[in-house]
């Protein structure tokens, strides 16, 4: 007799969610009636322009020391938007990070 309850509460779980697990998976519906979406700035990347810039001094400087990171720079201000690779090993990250900044 349990074991048909549990299958039951089982399938009427299923028959209540299953409708509403949409909003969790599409990203144009939402669930909070308060919700303000930005819309996005983002432009499609320009590989010209952005082999450019990976040209530069300092990202050229910086992946020369560390060959395996990548990056990808905004479009609009010419700085670094996202870089990734390999963690790098410092004994003195806060002097590490001020000599990066100034150099």
């Amino acid at each position: 007799m349990t074991t048909r309850l549990a299958q039951s509460s089982i399938f009427f779980f299923l028959f209540v969610s299953l409708p509403l697990s949409g909003q969790w998976s599409d990203p144009t519906m939402s669930i909070d009636p308060h919700e303000v979406r930005l819309p996005s700035t983002w432009i499609e990347q320009n590989e010209a322009l952005q082999s450019r810039l990976r040209g530069a001094p300092f990202w050229s400087t910086f992946r020369n020391a560390h060959e395996r990171w990548q990056v990808q720079f905004d479009p609009w201000t010419g700085t670094v938007h996202r870089a990734y690779g390999p963690a790098i090993a410092v004994e003195d990250a806060p002097g590490w990070l001020a000599a990066q900044i100034e150099s």
